[in-house]
């Protein structure tokens, strides 16, 4: 991921990341509240809930992303 982005733009960065977003949340909102919130709902998703992954792969991913940049930001300004 890292060697691939490389000489990425922060423009084309930003319109890849809201598009993968975009594309994400059309796959969440396919689900009904029951599907995403019940444990077990689904056996692929073993003890955990379907929503649990959701949280996990776009706010928490996202949470970790903006400290990351962050803190690269940081040390470049040193």
């Amino acid at each position: 991921f890292w060697n691939r982005h490389q000489n990425t733009s922060l423009e084309d960065a930003k319109k890849m990341f809201a598009e993968s977003h975009a594309a994400a949340m059309k796959l969440i909102e396919g689900y009904t509240n029951e599907e995403l919130f019940t444990q077990k709902y689904f056996p692929w998703t073993g003890n955990a809930a379907l929503g649990d992954y959701c949280v996990s792969d776009t706010s928490s991913h996202y949470d970790w992303a903006i400290k990351k940049i962050k803190a690269h930001k940081k040390n470049c300004t040193k």
